[in-house]
């Protein structure tokens, strides 16, 4: 029977690289998002089917996990967004958007997931460096990512007796539109590095708790 994964944030940029893969792989996967994704996630017949959903309202998470109607095998909290600049100059509106999206959203998905995982199935959250040190000019970004770090690790343990695993992969920048307005020119990491990472996990029988991902780095469990 084939497996089933969820992708959240999969109109574009990593997250449409990891819907991709895991249909390569043999996944049908369910995207969540806003805007419709790009036409080659519907090229193959009965691999892919998107929901409209605006993961930051709990009321839609909700009804997209009602249409899913199915036990989960993967899940994939990708979604997110991303503000550079001093915090001062930060408004509202912007502290709120990224609190609700890649803090309240995640849990929200998490917590619908739950409901319907199959045990020894796996969740996987799209962190940042950010979520582990504390950057300059994302303080905002950085404390919503800071505080999935530790939602993480503790849905990790309350999930363990179930066979359930949760791996939070932590990457440097990378070259998806959602990092544009970063002013660092380093060498950016490619989403399908990402991907590979991820499909190196899923056929692993390791727990790879946390993933520390730099264009030159090891993985570090």
């Amino acid at each position: 029977m084939r497996k089933v994964a969820v992708v959240t944030g999969c109109s574009y940029g990593l997250g449409f690289h990891i819907a991709d893969r895991l249909i390569d792989e043999g996944y049908f996967v369910y995207g969540l998002s806003r805007s419709q994704p790009p036409m080659k996630l519907f090229s193959a017949p009965d691999t892919f089917y998107w929901i409209e959903c605006d993961i930051s309202q709990a009321d839609e998470v909700k009804v997209a996990f009602e249409k899913i109607g199915t036990p989960i095998d993967v899940l994939v909290n990708n979604a997110g967004v991303f503000e550079y600049g001093p915090f001062f100059k930060q408004s509202t509106k912007t502290i709120d958007k990224i609190i609700d999206l890649n803090v309240k959203g995640t849990m929200y998905v998490t917590r619908e997931a739950m409901k319907t995982i199959n045990n020894g199935a796996d969740i996987f959250f799209i962190n940042s460096v950010a979520g582990l040190y504390e950057p300059e000019w994302e303080a905002i970004y950085s404390a919503s990512k800071h505080a999935i770090t530790a939602f993480a690790g503790i849905i990790g343990r309350e999930l363990r007796f179930d066979g359930i695993r949760v791996t939070s992969i932590h990457p440097g920048g990378m070259n998806t539109p959602m990092q544009r307005n970063n002013p660092i020119k380093n060498r950016l990491l490619e989403p399908t590095e990402i991907c590979d990472i991820i499909v190196q996990v899923l056929k692993s029988k390791a727990v790879y708790k946390t993933i520390k991902l730099f264009p030159e780095s090891e993985w570090h469990q």
